[in-house]
């Protein structure tokens, strides 16, 4: 049977900037602007309303940290991360 070459394809929902011009792929050094959103709402619908508005703004989702309670399974807060270029970059 042959082989099936099969490519991991980029899911095109995340939104990874990449330098378009030769010059800022050859410099490594990319200012980049970080923004930390805290919840303590840790619902579905809450965490999906945060990293969609901020997605829109033009950051890029990077991370999403929990902190728990030692008393439940819940989380008590959320800790999403963003990323953007700096504008003055």
């Amino acid at each position: 049977m042959p082989k099936v070459n099969k490519k991991k394809e980029k899911d095109p929902k995340i939104n990874r900037e990449f330098p378009n011009n030769i010059e800022d792929r050859l410099n490594p050094i990319i200012e980049l602007e970080y923004k930390v959103v805290e919840t303590s709402d840790v619902t579905d619908i809450t965490l999906e309303e945060l990293i969609n508005k901020h997605v829109r703004e033009g950051w890029n989702f990077e991370n999403i940290q929990f902190a728990m309670r030692e008393s439940s399974k819940r989380p008590a807060m959320a800790f999403i991360l963003f990323t953007r270029r700096r504008k003055d970059s």
